[in-house]
């Protein structure tokens, strides 16, 4: 540069390397606000599926006799398809009543048992997201006869 001329602005390089600066630290904030509003959306899915878990496993445990269940589930397995699961919060729902044999959409909770030995059985209850992840909740319901 020559003696009598100012420094009036910025030269190409600096612009350019200003707007990569800005393009990355966009990028970068962007990237973080998805993953997170991903975890909570995330989180609050499973904690509703493990709430709908504990709700199925109480209306089984404390409403339905081991007799009940055990023929509800002679195939092994059986499901409950999503529009159950959306009023599963009442407690006067017959749940058992209205079982599959097959998955009818998503999420679905599956319900499966197995006899054991001394008149127990072995209850699986899984909530099954679109996925194909899956929470699982295991229990046992006896056949207790009063001795006299």
């Amino acid at each position: 540069m020559s003696a009598g001329r100012k420094n009036k602005g910025a030269t190409l390089i600096e612009v350019m390397t200003a707007l990569f600066i800005v393009v990355i630290t966009t990028v970068t904030a962007a990237t973080v606000i998805t993953d997170t509003a991903r975890s909570r959306l995330s989180q609050q899915e499973i904690m509703e599926g493990v709430n709908r878990l504990e709700t199925v496993k109480k209306l089984l445990f404390c409403n339905y006799s081991y007799d009940e269940i055990n023929e509800a589930l002679k195939d092994n397995q059986v499901y409950f398809n999503s529009n159950i699961i959306n009023n599963i919060n009442s407690t006067e729902i017959n749940i058992l009543g209205q079982v599959q044999p097959q998955k009818n959409g998503y999420p679905c909770v599956k319900l499966q048992g197995s006899e054991r030995q001394g008149g127990t059985m072995k209850i699986i209850i899984s909530y099954v997201y679109e996925d194909g992840n899956v929470i699982e909740n295991v229990f046992y319901k006896g056949n207790y006869e009063e001795k006299q």
